[in-house]
């Protein structure tokens, strides 16, 4: 949950007069840490204003973080990021003759960010992604792995190519809590800042 302060800004100021800006980024403890400073200008009476706020995350999992100046931030439950956390992870292979393995690759590509709006870079779930034609001319073998709900929409694709698939391999994710490895049972949060993001299950703003 968002600082009562902070929600404040964001409700009552236009994003092109906030200014959210990462200070410190200290990934030393397995729970790392991250300091914003949120400015921008006041409106009718109220001056301009400066806050800063360190974020604690608890059980974190992962984040990228751009050091752009960004006008955004929200928490969400319910984000494609966040299968990686909440779905079981499996294997999907293919098996058929492709007539334009150039127009595959650009229809999965095109999916793929139409699904992680370019936020998760497409070669971390395909095999092979700089040899993808010798692998299509193969005519079998693993084609990706990722997050269950993904491979499925990989499917729509392959359907439309009639290439058949089989996903196997399910597999629930885990996550180390510091002592040890425990199954994901979605738990798991996303704090986007613009285009940076955070994922643990819980971030504590300390002001």
């Amino acid at each position: 949950m968002l600082p009562e302060k902070l929600q404040d800004i964001l409700t009552n100021h236009d994003p092109e007069d906030i200014a959210i800006s990462f200070l410190r980024v200290d990934y030393e403890n397995e729970n790392p840490s991250f300091r914003i400073q949120v400015s921008g200008l006041g409106y009718n009476d109220e001056k301009n204003y400066f806050f800063e706020w360190k974020i604690n995350t608890v059980q974190y999992r992962s984040s990228k973080i751009y050091l752009d100046t960004a006008s955004s931030i929200e928490i969400s439950n319910d984000n494609p990021l966040l299968w990686y956390y909440s779905d079981k992870q499996c294997s999907m292979y293919f098996k058929g003759d492709c007539s334009d393995s150039d127009k595959l690759f650009l229809d999965l590509y095109r999916i793929h960010n139409s699904i992680f709006n370019g936020q998760l870079n497409f070669e971390d779930s395909l095999n092979q992604p700089y040899n993808f034609y010798n692998l299509i001319q193969s005519k079998n073998g693993l084609l990706a792995k990722g997050p269950r709900k993904l491979l499925e929409e990989y499917a729509t694709i392959l359907k439309r190519h009639n290439i058949g698939y089989t996903i196997i391999g399910d597999r629930i994710p885990q996550y180390w809590d510091g002592q040890n490895h425990k199954e994901e049972i979605g738990t798991a949060k996303i704090l986007f800042i613009d285009n940076s993001y955070i994922i643990a299950d819980e971030f504590n703003f300390v002001g």
